[in-house]
């Protein structure tokens, strides 16, 4: 008698995690807005200002930021250009690390970047040295014989 393959649950064992980028973007959008000092009216300007700036020749309107930060409608985020906009506007980058993150991925910068150059940096540094200490080695080898 066979035994009978057990179900399984996906939803216990799949820690894949989400590819829709929808549901953290708009949080991360609603948090940083809320963090900032700007009210949605100054946020707006300001994209739109920045958006003049690179010649973009469209605007953005507060119901549009408004419905880029509702949870119920997963359609209506931003593009990328302004997405990027957005988070100058805010000086805060957040959405494009949600963004990032679904993908795997860390944004980092400043004193992260550095530290991360530094490391790199380091470890090369450190297989250099011991590359020059096996050949070293090899050459005391050779001289012994």
């Amino acid at each position: 008698m066979n035994a009978m393959p057990q179900p399984r649950h996906p939803e216990l064992f799949d820690l894949r995690p989400p590819l829709d980028p929808a549901p953290a973007v708009k949080r991360a959008l609603k948090a940083a807005l809320g963090r900032s000092n700007l009210s949605r009216d100054q946020v707006v300007d300001r994209m739109n200002e920045l958006a003049e700036a690179e010649g973009m020749g469209r605007k953005v309107i507060k119901a549009t930021l408004d419905n880029w930060c509702k949870p119920g409608n997963p359609e209506r985020l931003p593009g990328l250009a302004w997405l990027v906009i957005l988070c100058h506007a805010l000086d805060d980058f957040t959405p494009i690390s949600a963004l990032a993150e679904i993908a795997g991925l860390r944004v980092i910068s400043g004193r992260d970047l550095a530290l991360l150059q530094w490391a790199r940096a380091e470890q090369s540094k450190r297989r250099a040295d011991r590359r020059a200490r096996a050949a070293f080695l090899s050459l005391e080898q050779d001289g012994d014989g």
